[in-house]
């Protein structure tokens, strides 16, 4: 299993707590980070951008509900609440 799939199961497994608790806000991070470390730097804006496209591109919601239904939708509010934390 890659890291990414590592991190929608432990995102999956936070799904009874709120978006805003400081485990589900590390994993998010640590969600960030594997997007710039493997693919391009993810900045704040970029990742607003991707909690957007989660829950409003179709394709998106069902790739990650595959994890745990509701997943997509957990993990745009959760990286929400990252941006407007983490935004200077």
């Amino acid at each position: 299993m890659g890291e990414a799939s590592v991190i929608y199961e432990e995102l999956a497994n936070l799904m009874d707590k709120e978006p805003s608790d400081e485990k589900v806000q590390k994993l998010i991070e640590k969600w960030r980070n594997h997007i710039s470390t493997n693919f391009y730097n993810c900045t704040i804006e970029i990742f607003r951008g991707l909690s957007i496209m989660y829950v409003g591109d179709k394709r998106f919601t069902k790739n990650i509900d595959k994890y745990k239904d509701g997943l997509a939708q957990f993990m745009s509010d959760a990286m929400n609440i990252y941006c407007d934390n983490n935004t200077k």
